[in-house]
């Protein structure tokens, strides 16, 4: 270590420190929900994975697009933010009549960010025949989408 001193006799010892650079997104987290038939409003559990020796965890959004329900789903939109920073897993998102995909994004404070995505597509739809599969599914029946 070298001692510096000024004009007025201020002492002062040179100082090091380790600096260490984030250059990785957060890693190891998940996003799930049903895939299938379901009713509003569909269950989204996550894990928001870790930062490592990173900057730390920043904001998170879950975000959802839709598509038509007919027989089949329809060509799916895009991504629209539906929870910032959820507080817990899981959470519940009310949905109409329509198909849906999630995605979790995580971004760290320098905002690297990574995105946890599932093959999963929640299919909601209304009326008599879904109650009836439900109730089927319950009593150990599969939930047929008809």
């Amino acid at each position: 270590l070298k001692n510096f001193e000024d004009k007025v006799d201020n002492l002062e010892t040179t100082k090091t420190s380790l600096v260490r650079i984030d250059k990785e997104a957060p890693s190891g987290g998940s996003i799930n929900y049903i895939n299938g038939l379901t009713t509003s409003p569909v269950s989204i559990s996550f894990v928001n994975g870790t930062d490592g020796n990173g900057s730390g965890i920043g904001y998170r959004t879950i975000q959802r697009r839709y598509a038509e329900l007919r027989r089949t789903c329809g060509t799916f939109g895009s991504w629209a933010t539906q929870i910032s920073n959820p507080s817990s897993s899981p959470v519940n998102n009310s949905v109409t009549k329509g198909c849906y995909q999630y995605q979790y994004t995580v971004c760290d404070l320098l905002n690297h960010c990574t995105t946890y995505t599932s093959s999963n597509i929640a299919q909601v739809k209304w009326g008599k025949r879904i109650k009836v599969a439900q109730r089927n599914r319950n009593r150990g029946g599969e939930l047929k989408n008809d």
